[in-house]
Formats: structure tokens, C-alpha cells, sequence
């Protein structure tokens, strides 16, 4: 075979005809690239390969298609989002001359560090850049010293928020394509759940359509003559969680109506709980630990509880205080816990409910290695704590996964690092999930997309789309009949359902005046089987 140079052939060449040149050779690596690895494609992963290859066509779709922009509603949005980074700044400069006698920059990379960790002395936050740890004040380090240092907490929240509005104003001023349109790209292949990442388009225009959030998503609208509808998989993931771990009473809860209720009543039986499904919702609401109601702590502390996080990652995460955490944790999976810090809990927060734990286990004799006897605890869906230690002994004996519907991954990681487990508890329902939504999508694009009905976005669990507002309620219904497929469990099969929100912009209505001052009386708003 002859090996050309990048420089071999192209003299003389003009620069458009040498990029073609080079093209061509990209070509020819990618073709010589495939002969070798098709059969080790076809070995290992032939079902994933043909899986994302048949993802190409809604997604090129899609990426051509673009989203229609609302050219009165931009000047809107954004000088919506600039009211409110004024009023934010003028916050923070009050903030810092009263702390430190003089304005800091929220915008500097040198003075907000300096602010922090030699000001308010906080521990520097070092994270590894460039093969070298350096201070840093991103995200992660803002949130951390929100969580553990009351004296910076309320300017991290701040710079937090100018940082996020800095973000929704670069989208507010991004370049559209000369069809005036917002175009964006889309990765097939672009995480290991086979949900979909999004970026800007191959020429610099648009941005990642997933990450648009609600009070922006009031600039797009759909063409003349349509009108936007907008498909979600509800409670998908933990639906199949339940029905991937077998839990009955997390499948009864998510079939209840209302599941994180239904899961605070689980856990926390000893309140006044009805038959009654609105009263039962007043009683979950009540307030509890932090600011979060019995219904917060449900729905945040147990979707992070199905997905591997330990008491101390929950306590980290949600700011609760580390006997509350494993309280939650061993209430929710169950387990083992010396009786002996039970005890000195119940001391330190005598009314924390602690007590309730001795009444809710059984105690065991201690064993070799145990300083005292211990409170063993079932918990309210223990055959989720079981599904965990199935994925960990699957990841130490085959270090893959394989999902409901066929879909394997293999796990190159460290199954002792804690990081590797929580991901591999977290791809099964989730890849299931991506994995549905997609052969819905799919089959949406592939019997129905064209002039009656066009797919423009994928987001996430979801779907944006429009149809010809003339007999727009059959046209929806055909959607929903698409994106309903069954998972198969066994015996049974899993039908996850299927919402729709329907309007001619895709922020949704707000009629308590949250987002948008008029409400957004064109905004999308739940369908049920027919037009108002």
C-alpha cells in the first residue's frame, strides 16, 4: 500500500482544491479503519453499531431541520435575563464592600480566588488542569463551599447565579444560521447510556439544544401553519428501576399516583397518613430536615439512594447532617448498623426520630470484628440494595452489563472505586430509557415525519416536535402510538407512558407569573386527547 504524506501531491494546489485533497486521504483512513474493525464489531458490539447507524437518519433530520425563532420574543427573553444580572451585581458589589471595603470583579480570575480563599479564608479548592492541580472557583468548588462554609455561602450562591445567566445570554445572542433559523448538532454516540449529546453545529452556529432552559425556550416556536408538541417517558427511570430490580413495593409506588409520596409514606409510617391521595400529599409536604419537606427528601434522597450514593454522598449533596443521611439511606435500602451509634444519634437529636429505628429492626448478636451488637434494618425496598450488590458482582466477574433491551457495555474501570459502581448501578435504567426513548423516536421519524408531522429536537427523555395544526390531535395521537413500546421483563413487559404538552412556543404557560410577566398564555400546556 502506498503512504502518502500530507504534503505529497498538493503542489501547485489551490487551497480549495488542497482541502479536498486532504478529504479525500481522510476517506481513505476511515475506509481502511473499517475494514479492520468490522470484525470485531461484528463480535462484540454488531447490535450497537447497527443501533446508532439507524439513530443517523432522524438525527440528520433533525440538525437540517432547525428551530424556528421568534425574532419579537428575543429582545424579551433578554432583557429579562439583563434585569436580572443587574439586580444580582448590585447584590454582590454590596456584598463585597461591605465584607472587604471595595467592589470585586464576579467576572475576575484572580480576584473572586482571592476573595475567597485568602478573604473569607476558605481552604483552597484545587482540581487538576493540565496535568497539574490548580485553585479553582468552578462549579464544583462554588457548590462545595455553598454546602460547607457559612461564610462564603451566600456569595457563592450569588456568583453561581451570574455564571448561569452569563450562560442563558450567550444563548440569547448566539449565531443562527443564514435561514435565520437555530440549527445545532447532535452526537448518536455521544455518552454511554445511548442518550444523545448535543452541541453547536460543524459551522459555529446554534448551541446545544438540550441544555436551552424554560424561561429561553419562549424564542422558539413552530412554523406557519403547525403547532408544537412536546413527548416525555414519565417517571421512566424509575419505573425501570423498579421493574429492573423486582422491588414490589417501589413498583406499587410508582404505579401509585404519586410516587415520591408514596414513598414517604414507606418510609416514614408513623405519620398521620389517609386513604386519602390529596390529604396524603399535604402530609408529605409537611416540612422536615433543611428547608426540604418529607416529600423533597423522597424524591432528591431516594432517586441518588437508587443510584448508588452513600449516606455521605447524600449528606454532601443535599446539605443534611450525616446521622440524617444514614437515617434516610438505612430506612430506604435497609442494612447494618451498630446499635451504638444509633444510640448516640438518638442522644445528639433526641426528636430526630432515631428511636423509631430500634422499633422498625432487630437486633443481632455482635460477630468477629464487631465492637457491639447490631440493628439490622429491611428497609423499604430492600431489593434495591440487592439489585447494587448483583451489578457490583457482575461488574468483579464480567465487568459488563447488559440491559433489558440487549444493549451491553463493557466496564473498564476499577470495580473497587466507588465512582465505577455508581456508574454501572446508574446504566442500566438509564441506557433502557435512552435506548426507548429512541426506538419511539425512531419510529416516529421513520412512519410519520414529513409534512404532517416533523421531529425537531431530541431532549433528553423527551421529543419536540410539530404537526399541522388542520387535524393536529390525530396527528398527535399517531406520535404517542409510536413512542409507546414495550421492555420486556420476563413474563411481563414494561409500558412506560407517555405525556404531552402542546402549544405555539416551547416555554411552557405560567400562570403564577414565575418565568414570564404575561404568564405565556401560548405556551405549552399539558394535552389531554384534544385541543381546548
Amino acid at each position: 500500500m502506498k503512504i502518502l504524506r500530507n504534503v505529497d501531491g498538493v503542489e501547485g494546489f489551490s487551497r480549495q482544491k488542497t482541502l479536498w485533497f486532504y478529504n479525500g486521504l481522510d476517506c481513505c483512513i476511515t475506509k481502511e479503519l473499517q475494514e479492520i474493525f468490522t470484525p470485531t464489531v461484528a463480535k462484540v458490539c454488531q447490535k450497537t453499531y447497527d443501533f446508532e447507524m439507524a439513530m443517523l437518519g432522524p438525527a440528520m433530520t433533525m440538525m437540517r431541520r432547525g428551530l424556528r425563532v421568534d425574532k419579537e420574543a428575543v429582545p424579551l427573553v433578554r432583557a429579562a435575563q439583563v434585569k436580572r444580572q443587574k439586580t444580582i451585581i448590585r447584590l454582590w458589589n454590596y456584598i463585597t464592600e461591605a465584607l472587604v471595603g471595595e467592589r470585586i470583579n464576579y467576572a475576575s480570575s484572580k480576584q473572586v480566588p482571592n476573595l475567597f480563599y485568602n478573604l473569607l479564608g476558605i481552604p483552597p479548592i484545587h482540581k487538576r488542569e493540565g496535568g497539574r492541580m490548580r485553585v479553582t472557583t468552578d462549579r464544583g468548588a462554588l457548590e462545595k463551599i455553598a454546602a460547607k462554609y457559612p461564610r462564603g455561602k451566600v456569595l457563592a450562591r450569588i456568583l453561581l447565579e451570574l455564571r448561569d445567566i452569563k450562560k442563558k445570554l450567550d444563548v440569547v445572542e448566539v449565531k443562527l444560521d443564514p435561514d435565520g433559523r437555530l440549527h445545532y448538532s447532535f452526537n448518536v454516540a455521544g455518552t454511554n447510556t445511548w442518550r444523545w449529546s448535543s452541541s453547536a453545529t460543524a459551522f459555529r452556529t446554534g448551541t446545544n439544544v438540550q441544555n436551552i432552559t424554560k424561561e429561553l425556550r419562549r424564542m422558539y416556536i413552530p412554523d406557519e401553519g403547525y403547532k408544537m408538541f412536546y413527548v416525555d417517558l414519565d417517571q421512566a427511570e424509575s419505573l425501570a428501576m423498579a421493574y429492573i430490580t423486582g422491588d414490589n413495593n417501589y413498583i406499587f409506588a410508582c404505579h401509585s399516583g404519586d410516587l415520591h409520596t408514596a414513598v414517604a409514606k414507606m418510609i416514614w409510617s408513623e405519620l398521620p397518613w389517609t386513604e386519602d391521595i390529596i390529604e396524603d400529599r399535604g402530609v408529605a409536604e409537611t416540612p422536615y430536615l433543611h428547608g426540604l419537606s418529607y416529600r423533597d427528601l423522597a424524591k432528591r434522597a431516594g432517586h441518588g439512594t437508587n443510584y448508588g450514593l452513600t449516606p455521605h454522598s447524600l449528606a454532601s449533596h443535599l446539605g443534611l447532617k450525616l446521622r440524617d443521611a444514614f437515617k434516610f439511606h438505612l430506612q430506604y435500602l435497609g442494612g447494618v448498623v451498630p446499635i451504638t451509634n444509633v444510640e448516640r444519634w438518638h442522644n445528639q437529636d433526641p426528636d430526630g426520630g432515631f428511636d423509631l429505628l430500634m422499633d422498625q429492626g432487630r437486633i443481632r448478636k455482635s460477630e468477629a470484628g464487631e465492637k457491639s451488637s447490631m440493628l439490622v434494618l429491611d428497609g423499604a425496598f430492600p431489593d434495591i440494595r440487592k439489585y447494587h450488590k448483583k451489578v457490583l458482582q457482575e461488574l468483579e466477574v464480567c465487568g459488563k452489563l447488559t440491559t433489558p433491551l440487549g444493549m451491553t457495555r463493557h466496564f473498564w474501570g476499577n470495580p473497587s472505586d466507588q465512582s465505577v459502581v455508581r456508574e454501572a448501578i446508574a446504566f442500566v435504567p438509564q441506557s433502557t430509557i435512552g435506548c426507548l426513548l429512541h426506538i419511539g423516536m425512531h419510529r416516529v421519524w421513520k412512519e410519520l415525519d414529513g409534512d404532517k408531522v416533523q421531529i425537531l429536537a431530541n431532549i433528553h427523555d423527551a421529543i419536540l416536535g410539530q404537526a399541522k395544526e388542520e387535524d393536529f390531535d390525530n396527528h398527535l395521537q399517531a406520535v404517542i402510538d409510536c413512542m409507546l413500546n414495550p421492555i420486556p421483563f420476563g413474563e411481563s413487559d414494561l409500558l412506560v407512558p407517555v405525556s404531552a404538552e402542546v402549544g405555539y412556543n416551547w416555554s411552557p404557560v405560567d400562570p403564577k407569573n414565575k418565568l414570564f410577566e404575561d404568564g405565556n398564555p401560548n405556551g405549552l400546556r399539558e394535552w389531554n386527547g384534544e385541543e381546548e
